[in-house]
């Protein structure tokens, strides 16, 4: 079978997955595309790196591998041996100041020339273009893929760092709905949204887990040594989703068991609001091929969140809590709701939050979690490739 590249327009930088380590939905599947036998050469468009975050020191313009092509703010790294990333360099500063998040079309729009420049050096005609965010749709129109993939994650329109963009984003999200070989959610809850329940291109793809990462045996990390048990973990970014209120009250509750919280802190006011209790430890950004080793010295894993303030995603933690057989203990977020067993997971609402941490804190039996083969990114990585190709 003759094969094709794939094209992809991430949401999240290849610089940053090899800073943190591949652990968000795009980064996983386009991991999984560039081994995939029908994929020739898999190209990461990363966004174009400003020359304001340049001058700042916010961003790095290039990542980690061989630079086989730099020439007028265009330039092609080679990463692995069929994974490659373009880089450009975008001289606008006013603009970015003045109209933030609703300048990215137009920053992706107005290096599209240069992004052609390297598929056509890389001689890149045949090609499937993948895209995590509609931001990047104009873009698309650009360029000439034979097929267009969108895989909506997180529904952007309820996100509200991009409130002031929600118009223009449903009109993406449907332009995308309407013209598009195929898309994906990770939720019912944005296939709703969009009324796009009875389109034949929208399909319902959940997030997954690599089970060889979380599931061979690690030494307990140094920071979860001497710890008061039952020692109970999140992790993933705090932001506007998580619960402090919760959180506090389970701090109150169990007093003798520690609460250790991984990730990025995004709101200043997370460790103000909870500095008072001494049972909540933050542990700071793991780099992601650590994190397991963190998760099977865990007791319990947790996910207190917001529902009201849920983007209509589930969660990828839900999934490596499973992998490392952890008992678990969540709000109801994205369509997780199924693996509520009322023995060692429980997906619940606040009012039975707490009484869920304690019935897992007497819980004595073995956590055994027979995850599918469904659940794994190559498989769902395999499954875009399948309805992008289809005829």
């Amino acid at each position: 079978m003759k094969k094709t590249s794939m094209v992809c327009i991430p949401f999240h930088d290849i610089k940053l997955a090899q800073k943190e380590g591949f652990r968000t939905r795009d980064s996983h599947l386009y991991k999984h595309f560039s081994s995939d036998s029908r994929i020739d050469k898999t190209i990461i468009l990363n966004r174009p790196t400003m020359l304001l975050e340049r001058i700042l020191g916010k961003k790095k313009l290039l990542p980690e591998g061989d630079l086989i092509y730099s020439e007028d703010g265009v330039f092609i790294t080679r990463i692995e041996e069929s994974l490659f990333s373009v880089d450009t360099l975008d001289n606008n500063i006013f603009h970015p100041i003045i109209e933030g998040k609703k300048y990215i079309p137009t920053l992706y729009v107005r290096n599209a020339r240069k992004y052609l420049r390297a598929l056509e050096h890389l001689k890149i005609n045949k090609y499937i273009t993948y895209e995590s965010s509609p931001l990047t749709i104009e873009l698309c129109k650009k360029l000439n893929p034979f097929s267009k993939i969108l895989d909506g994650v997180d529904n952007l329109c309820k996100h509200p760092t991009y409130k002031g963009l929600r118009t223009p984003l449903v009109d993406m999200y449907l332009y995308a709905i309407n013209t598009y070989k195929a898309i994906f959610f990770n939720s019912t809850d944005s296939i709703s949204y969009f009324s796009a329940e009875k389109k034949k291109n929208v399909f319902f793809l959940p997030n997954g887990v690599d089970f060889d990462l979380f599931s061979t045996p690690l030494t307990p990390p140094d920071l979860l040594k001497n710890l008061s048990k039952p020692i109970i973990i999140y992790a993933g970014k705090m932001q506007e989703m998580l619960d402090l209120n919760l959180l506090a009250s389970a701090s109150i509750a169990f007093p003798n068991a520690t609460f250790v919280l991984l990730g990025k802190v995004l709101n200043r006011e997370i460790k103000k609001k909870l500095s008072a209790h001494r049972n909540i430890i933050f542990g700071g950004d793991i780099k992601y091929e650590n994190l397991p080793a963190y998760l099977q010295s865990a007791d319990i894993c947790f996910i207190p969140y917001r529902v009201d303030k849920q983007h209509g995603g589930d969660p990828i933690k839900f999934y490596e809590y499973m992998a490392v057989n952890k008992p678990i203990v969540t709000t109801p977020i994205g369509n997780i709701q199924q693996y509520h067993n009322g023995e060692n997971i429980f997906v619940v609402d606040n009012d039975d939050f707490l009484a869920s941490i304690r019935s897992l804190i007497n819980y004595r039996g073995n956590t055994v979690n027979t995850l599918p083969e469904c659940m794994t990114w190559k498989f769902k990585a395999n499954y875009i490739i399948d309805k992008a190709l289809s005829s």
